[in-house]
């Protein structure tokens, strides 16, 4: 988790229209030979919900108390469908770690938002994981929904394909019903391991009429546990102390000592030097402090006098820390290190540097450094906000809503909010007669005053 970026709404819906206008698009003119122009129409459905004066849903409204906008332009409404209308509405379960620990609630939560749900209601079962896994296609049947969702994490994933599933329900799963569509997404807006990013979702949100609704969880803690689990080793530096001749002892003390002081202060360092023929001795284990690392350094007698036999007596290439050789002269490199090793781990040449000769050798060493596990932590409400700030702007653009979960035990909370806010929707169409296949905007009004409207904002012609 997966520097950051923020979405750049233009330029992700721009460019497919852009590239539709070379290629053809199914709403541009025809020109045919007899010079009889033919003007093809796209149908577009919008969504919305209404709140009077009060703050309160409004669902008794008819046709005749909307007006619809496109760019600049009013609409002919030629399709309205009431907030009764059914739905075809697909959930969207994601199964990672961070959510999988409680899956018995998730299920618990969702078999009791089906029953929410109007009976009439087809819904579909779509787990989040290593890929997007249909569990159950459209069904009203409230026992096979259960069943199903009882299905749902009972493989464990490595990875959370979240725009990939959202890109297979809109594209894919509700790409030819007819009826009124819906996406319901549980999960904590991490993506790790899709195959497309965040732009490419975008255009699958605003070329379909689905509206979106998403319960981010907030999983930040369970991130963080799941980052210092895996990226404890990358905190650690093992530093191995060779000098020639006592002579060089301050020179390899003095680069050791400023080397220590550039590593991150979440940084722990191990101490190593040779001491005996053939035996290479810790004489620092594993520490934070570095008063303490710095007393270990002046402490040591990094005097070299035979091979060492690093597979042996320190950590190896492929151990759970990074090593750093810090070394009086090519010859103390090459003679005395196995050449494997020479390849997998940083030496410092230190002997007849300059200090900033000495400066920049350390910094090649600190930049091969992973970062670790605390300073990601620190970056995680960021990250956090950016990824989560994505599927709200998703949601937001349908005419849907975003809910922010603090815990999963939350879930049945906003199920309900859905499933009381899918009663209040209306559905609006028109035939856009505008050949463009550019993007466009959209606006909904009740013609009485001090009615609200949220409703789908824009599109892109199909």
């Amino acid at each position: 988790m997966m520097g950051f970026w923020k979405p750049d709404r233009w330029g992700a819906m721009l460019f497919p229209g852009l590239l539709a206008l070379f290629l053809g698009a199914p709403g541009s003119a025809q020109v045919k030979s007899d010079k009889t122009i033919k003007v093809a129409v796209n149908l577009v459905l919008v969504n919305a919900t209404v709140d009077g004066p009060d703050g309160r849903a409004v669902t008794d409204l008819k046709a005749e108390d909307f007006t619809v906008t496109e760019d600049t332009t009013e609409q002919e409404l030629a399709i309205f469908r009431p907030t009764t209308s059914p739905f075809h509405l697909a959930l969207l379960i994601d199964v990672s770690a961070s959510t999988v620990s409680k899956i018995e609630l998730l299920r618990a939560a969702a078999i009791r938002f089906f029953d929410q749900l109007s009976p009439d209601d087809q819904i579909a079962v779509v787990e989040v994981g290593d890929s997007a896994k249909l569990v159950e296609g459209f069904t009203s049947d409230r026992a096979r929904l259960a069943a199903a969702v009882k299905r749902v994490g009972n493989t464990p994933s490595s990875t959370t394909r979240l725009y990939d599933s959202i890109i297979y329900a809109l594209d894919d799963l509700l790409k030819d019903v007819k009826d009124r569509k819906a996406l319901v997404i549980l999960t904590d807006a991490c993506d790790n391991g899709s195959q497309a990013n965040y732009h490419r979702m975008n255009v699958s949100v605003y070329k379909n009429d689905a509206v979106i609704y998403a319960l981010l969880v907030d999983t930040a803690d369970d991130q963080l546990r799941v980052l210092q689990d895996n990226l404890e080793w990358a905190s650690c530096v093992s530093l191995v102390l060779c000098a020639d001749t006592r002579v060089s002892e301050p020179l390899i003390k003095r680069v050791a000592h400023r080397l220590v002081e550039r590593l991150p202060k979440s940084c722990r360092v191990s101490l190593y030097q040779n001491q005996y023929r053939r035996k290479l001795i810790n004489i620092l284990p594993c520490e934070l402090s570095r008063e303490k690392i710095n007393l270990a350094i002046e402490e040591s007698k990094p005097f070299c006098d035979s091979v060492l036999r690093f597979r042996e007596r320190s950590p190896t290439p492929d151990s759970q820390y990074l090593s750093v050789a810090i070394v009086d002269s090519l010859d103390a490199a090459q003679d005395r290190f196995p050449v494997e090793l020479q390849k997998t781990i940083p030496v410092l040449l230190v002997k007849n540097l300059s200090d900033v000769e000495i400066d920049h050798e350390i910094s090649k060493v600190v930049r091969a450094i992973p970062a670790n596990a605390d300073e990601v932590g620190q970056d995680l409400p960021g990250v956090y906000r950016v990824l989560r700030d994505i599927l709200v702007r998703a949601s937001q653009s349908t005419g849907g809503s975003s809910f922010n979960l603090a815990a999963l035990e939350q879930a049945d909370e906003y199920y309900t909010q859905v499933a009381r806010e899918l009663r209040t929707i209306y559905s609006l169409g028109y035939y856009s007669k505008d050949p463009s296949p550019l993007f466009r905007s959209v606006r909904v009004k009740v013609r009485q005053p001090g009615y609200a409207v949220k409703a789908r904002r824009a599109y892109l012609p199909k």
